[in-house]
């Protein structure tokens, strides 16, 4: 509850969810551009996804948050990239359910 009420005070700011989506797109962009620049040390993208991790970073940060962590190119294949899908699962769930509750409030 405090994080749904710091990120939009229940679901009365789109102005405050516009910019924590902002920010979690950023945050989580940045992770996955580390995360895949190391190599497949951290996560395992399928054969012939990407040819840039930069475009492969942004794809997954955008895709992610709306498949709750679960795409299906992407394997975590150390602790730290499973921290980070659940995170950005976690999150997903949080900025997508405060997003439908400031669109369907009246």
């Amino acid at each position: 509850m405090t994080v749904w009420r710091i990120s939009t005070k229940y679901g009365t700011s789109p102005g405050r969810w516009f910019s924590t989506l902002s920010l979690a797109l950023v945050v989580f962009f940045g992770l996955y551009l580390c995360l895949l620049g190391a190599g497949e040390m951290y996560l395992q993208l399928q054969d012939n996804f990407a040819s840039n991790k930069f475009t492969a970073s942004v794809f997954l940060a955008l895709v992610n948050l709306f498949a709750f962590g679960a795409y299906t190119n992407l394997t975590p294949v150390h602790w730290l990239g499973e921290l980070v899908i659940a995170l950005h699962a976690c999150t997903a769930f949080v900025i997508i359910g405060t997003g439908v509750t400031f669109l369907t409030k009246r």
